[in-house]
């Protein structure tokens, strides 16, 4: 399953989780095109994770196989290995392998891909899907002959106007802390309107729109208050700054940077990463080089600027 940034891979994988887990009734009547599914028992798997292991491990134990009980012991309980180990021989797992592109190393990527080809052929009657972003696939590609690739669509207009009626009710509600308003239901009625005419009249929101991830930050940064502007570098800045002081608010006490200070950390470390070459995710230990680098230039001795970038990472 291949995506752009923000394209809704995970939240796919999530709401299939959670259908799978709320019974065979409601998965079905979801997902019509995959019944017989509804059975199966799904299981969330973040590839990085597997990837960050097969780096850590010895030759002989690298293996998906060798991986899942691992796994299941450290996120979920030690009881759940023998029943999950057990439904895999019988055919009855859904594996949900989450963030092929999230592997830095190309080389390390092509090495996982192989190993989920070995172990979807070894257990072939259980079914799985794996997601990835566009950028980046090809280089480490599953075999196309044994495996369907889909391309996640980017939203329709009905689906932007959709969306929109759907998320400002349940937001006002969520900030609210209630359920029942008829006042509330009626303003978040006027703000998907609203959302949605201001997506389609201009046309680099528009082009914006298409993408949930980008649809909702138009959406928070008009529930500020603040009209959507017509030049997309304008949109960008908005929604960057939005990202930020919605990251600010949501980890409350335990910041210790102000927006401003995240935004001269961010500028050149959003610079450096442009001109990177890698393709995927970047390793912690560049990134933190990067702003102990910055940091330093910017009269903070070594020790000061070592902490703060662990501080910001």
């Amino acid at each position: 399953m291949l995506g752009d940034p923000g394209s809704g891979k995970s939240t796919l994988l999530r709401y299939l989780l959670l259908q799978l887990a709320q019974g065979s009734s409601t998965f079905a009547a979801t997902f019509p095109l995959l019944s017989g599914e509804e059975i199966c028992v799904p299981l969330y798997m973040p590839l990085a994770a597997y990837a960050e292991v097969f780096l850590t491990n010895a030759p002989g134990t690298r293996s998906l196989e060798d991986f899942l009980p691992i796994y299941l012991r450290e996120n979920y309980l030690s009881d759940f290995v023998d029943f999950l180990q057990e439904q895999l021989q019988q055919g009855n797992i859904f594996f949900l392998f989450d963030g092929l592109d999230e592997i830095p190393d190309a080389t390390l990527r092509i090495k996982v891909v192989g190993q989920i080809e070995l172990f979807t052929k070894s257990h072939s009657a259980n079914r799985f899907i794996v997601t990835s972003r566009i950028v980046g696939y090809k280089e480490a590609p599953l075999a196309s002959s044994e495996y369907q690739v889909y391309t996640l669509a980017d939203f329709t207009e009905e689906q932007v106007k959709t969306f929109t009626q759907r998320w400002c009710p349940a937001y006002e509600r969520w900030v609210n802390g209630f359920t029942e308003s008829q006042h509330l239901e009626d303003a978040a009625t006027k703000e998907a309107e609203k959302l949605f005419d201001a997506t389609q009249s201009k046309p680099a929101v528009k082009r914006l729109a298409v993408n949930p991830l980008l649809l909702t930050i138009l959406a928070l940064i008009q529930r500020q208050g603040i009209e959507l502007p017509s030049h997309r570098i304008e949109l960008y800045r908005l929604c960057t700054e939005t990202l930020i002081d919605t990251w600010v608010k949501a980890k409350g006490q335990s910041m210790q940077f102000s927006k401003n200070e995240i935004i001269r950390i961010l500028r050149p470390l959003a610079f450096w990463m442009h001109e990177h070459a890698a393709v995927g995710a970047i390793p912690q230990e560049e990134i933190h080089q990067q702003i102990v680098r910055q940091l330093v230039e910017r009269t903070l001795n070594e020790y000061e600027a070592n902490q703060q970038a662990e501080q910001f990472l």
